[in-house]
């Protein structure tokens, strides 16, 4: 009865044991509830990289757009103390912002616009998509906290990364340089847009009527031969049968 009893608290403490080593795995694999974390040293940490594209820019044309990044929540975390973090990218410049340092676990959502352009920018076309950040934030216990963003476009389609295209107006043609910006043809050019108009002769129907006159000229030559030609064999044919 006693080697019963014996037994019988073993296989208890055996289920305690493994109850308790599913829960260590469970939270190492979900994360525990949503709390505040005790130690200031787990505070989760992450930066955000965002990057622009400046199409049609002229070379000596410096484009500069301000982004605005927004919480959803006016208590959720931000790179400094403001509601909403402003900051610049110039040309084709990719920007890697302050870190957003989260205290507690959870859902955090963030907006990301283009709002302006300075500078030299005037007349670019900005690229309107705004993207949406939502920042999971999970404690794994022992093994850490892991922020698990996710990035989605304006049509609510996942994206890799925070990357914006925006479009610089055309730049005018130079009336004193024929080829325009970029070896493009300028205006009235008679060759059209490859570039090369302007070492295009300007009397070109002219040279195309000369050359046909020269073929018509060459192709009556050719048939006046041989009709020459012709006629002398034939004379040369009456003449032998005349001697018979």
């Amino acid at each position: 009865m006693m080697r019963f009893g014996v037994h019988r608290q073993h296989g208890r403490k055996r289920i305690a044991a493994l109850a308790a080593s599913c829960v260590v795995v469970a939270v190492a694999l979900l994360g525990f509830p949503p709390h505040s974390f005790a130690d200031a040293d787990r505070t989760g940490a992450l930066e955000l990289t965002v990057s622009q594209e400046v199409r049609g820019r002229a070379a000596d044309a410096d484009v500069t757009v301000r982004y605005e990044l927004r919480a959803d929540d006016p208590g959720s975390p931000m790179p400094d103390s403001s509601p909403a973090y402003g900051f610049s990218l110039t040309n084709d410049q990719t920007l890697v912002l302050p870190a957003i340092r989260f205290q507690s676990t959870g859902t955090y959502t963030y907006a990301l616009d283009a709002i302006s352009a300075a500078g030299g920018a005037s007349g670019v076309e900005l690229d309107a998509n705004r993207y949406t950040i939502a920042v999971h934030v999970v404690d794994h216990g022992i093994i850490g906290v892991e922020m698990q963003p996710i990035f989605k476009d304006a049509d609510g389609y996942k994206t890799a990364s925070l990357r914006f295209a925006h479009t610089a107006p055309a730049a005018p043609v130079d009336p004193a340089d024929p080829i325009g910006p970029e070896g493009s043809a300028s205006p009235g050019d008679p060759i059209g847009s490859i570039g090369i108009g302007s070492f295009a002769p300007k009397t070109g129907d002219q040279i195309v009527a000369a050359s046909l006159l020269l073929l018509l000229l060459l192709a009556a030559a050719a048939v006046a031969a041989s009709e020459v030609h012709r006629r002398r064999k034939r004379g040369e044919g009456h003449g032998d049968s005349v001697q018979h």
